[in-house]
């Protein structure tokens, strides 16, 4: 008589067996898995649209708030631009004052550099030349030319002559009247033409007649560099 054993079977999770995993079949039918796929497909695709639309609206945003940001520069460059056109306007005239004034000083500087002479000081010294009893009865002065011929070749050219007549009660003593002149600074080439005599009703007197030279050293230069005044 034999006899049979049974054994009741371990549980899962006893020690010493792995579980083999559970076989998993697709029962669906190929058209829906294709369905499926073609969904997923156009969600991808979808999902990439919108993100590509949200890149161009946010690159439009940039684009034009950058655009906005360039023509309100635009705007306060071209108000700055108006200001200082304005400011330019209102002083026109300064840079057309200051040329003129330049030119005034040159024209200036050039009229008197050669020829400004201090009057005063020189009739003074040429009236306190004359002789005792002397008067003077006409007084011209002419300022030379550089292109005027001299009609004397030997006369000493200056920047202005002075011709004059003088009366005098006595004979002139007409060489020291000279001297007295030719003492003086400045006065140069002194020469007197002509003593006569004339009666006037019974009075006698002499009339003399002479020229004498400026030179330069009577120029002021009171507007030229030269004259360090």
């Amino acid at each position: 008589m034999s006899t049979m054993t049974l054994r009741r079977p371990k549980p899962a999770g006893a020690p010493g067996r792995v579980p083999l995993p559970r076989a998993q079949v697709n029962l669906l039918p190929q058209h829906v898995r294709d369905a499926r796929r073609v969904g997923a497909a156009r969600r991808l695709l979808g999902l990439g649209l919108i993100g590509l639309l949200a890149l161009g609206a946010v690159g439009y945003g940039a684009v034009v708030y950058e655009g906005h940001d360039a023509a309100d520069q635009l705007a306060a460059a071209q108000t700055e631009s108006a200001r200082l056109a304005a400011e330019e306007n209102k002083y026109a005239e300064v840079p057309q004052v200051k040329a003129k004034a330049a030119q005034v000083k040159v024209a200036r500087i050039a009229a008197t550099s050669l020829s400004e002479i201090l009057w005063q000081p020189v009739l003074a010294s040429f009236t306190a030349s004359l002789p005792s009893g002397t008067t003077v009865q006409t007084l011209t002065v002419k300022l030379s030319e550089p292109t005027t011929t001299k009609a004397d070749p030997l006369a000493v050219s200056g920047v202005a002559s002075l011709q004059f007549t003088a009366r005098s009660e006595t004979v002139p003593d007409v060489a020291a009247w000279m001297d007295s002149l030719a003492a003086v600074p400045g006065f140069t080439d002194v020469r007197i033409s002509a003593a006569t005599q004339a009666d006037d009703q019974g009075h006698t007197y002499y009339d003399v007649q002479g020229t004498l030279q400026l030179s330069d050293a009577l120029l002021a230069h009171r507007f030229d560099q030269t004259g360090g005044k």
